[in-house]
């Protein structure tokens, strides 16, 4: 936020610094039309926040996204940045994991255990 005041208030002073500048040059000493340079002020803040938007638009999109903590299997993996569509919103499963991520991987099967032998009959 800071930035876009500082370019708007550069922006803004453009008009002012080339009137002073171009005054001085001709050896002007009278006023400057404030009125004048302030609605040119005006217009190169509204050219400069046009073109700013202009050049940044769908720079969201490609942005990283935040992944907040949120509880997954009973455990509560740190909030981190990623590709987009791994929001808190997305609904997974342990049946229907996303590729490549180990905290949605499910869990392996358990390995049955082995059936008991059988005990021999006492001899009579």
């Amino acid at each position: 936020m800071m930035r876009m005041i500082l370019i708007s208030a550069l922006a803004f002073i453009i008009p002012f610094v080339v009137w002073y500048a171009a005054s001085r040059a001709r050896g002007q000493t009278g006023g400057a039309p404030i009125a004048l340079l302030s609605l040119a002020g005006a217009a190169c803040v509204m050219v400069t926040v046009t073109a700013l938007a202009l050049m940044a638009a769908g720079e969201a999109e490609r942005a990283p996204h935040y992944a907040p903590p949120r509880i997954e299997r009973d455990r509560l993996p740190e909030g981190h940045l990623g590709p987009r569509g791994d929001s808190p919103g997305d609904v997974r499963t342990p049946n229907d994991p996303s590729p490549g991520n180990p905290d949605l991987e499910p869990a392996p099967e358990p390995e049955p255990a082995p059936a008991p032998e059988p005990s021999p009959a006492p001899d009579r």
